[in-house]
């Protein structure tokens, strides 16, 4: 047994824990600041400047996405994206129009996607967890949440999964953003028409 007292042990204990860093700080007219465990007039980047000079290849490959998903999206509202599918093609007006739907889902998943990159970058740096390491998430993320919606728009005009009676424009946009968004919950969602279209293995092999 130690002879040193339980007090000492007790503070060399307190003394080696981290110390606990509050993210947001509470203003006298009571708004909510985030600080992301900053001090007052901290106000100077942590990272090195080889890890900044990655950071803007980043933000610039986000706001590439971004501007290509939303000009996209335009030029398909204004029927000038894919011009020659009407002229030079043999596809008739219901192919076109399924071809166009299913454009619209992707490039609304590419931009929710995006949007939620955006949101996971300006945290990830502000709070010192940027890495190099998730460079290659950043990069296909939204193109696989394009891929999801683009998915989930042939389950939608296929009646496969419905959820509403009518299928405009505005509805593909607001569906294809939302499972580009949580491209995730759209997985889980497909895993159950999965299972209810082939059914469960009966046990592992």
């Amino acid at each position: 047994m130690s002879d040193i007292p339980k007090t000492e042990v007790k503070e060399a204990q307190s003394q080696d824990k981290a110390p606990e860093i509050s993210s947001e700080e509470i203003c006298s007219n009571g708004e909510k600041i985030n600080t992301d465990g900053r001090k007052p007039y901290d106000w100077e980047s942590h990272y090195p400047e080889e890890a900044r000079s990655q950071m803007k290849y980043d933000a610039i490959y986000i706001a590439v996405v971004l501007i290509v998903s939303i000009v996209a999206l335009v030029m398909l509202l204004r029927g000038c994206l894919w011009p020659a599918c009407t002229e030079n093609t043999a596809l008739d007006e219901e192919r076109l129009l399924t071809f166009e739907s299913l454009s619209i889902y992707f490039f609304s998943g590419v931009l929710g996607g995006t949007v939620y990159g955006m949101k996971y970058f300006y945290r990830v740096v502000a709070r010192g967890f940027w890495s190099l390491d998730r460079r290659y998430w950043r990069i296909f993320s939204p193109w696989i949440s394009g891929c999801i919606a683009l998915v989930v728009g042939c389950m939608m005009i296929s009646g496969i999964v419905s959820s509403v009676e009518t299928h405009s424009v505005l509805t593909s946009i607001c569906i294809g953003f939302v499972a580009g968004y949580f491209a995730d919950d759209a997985v889980s969602k497909m895993s159950e028409v999965a299972k209810a279209l082939f059914g469960t293995s009966s046990g592992a092999k």
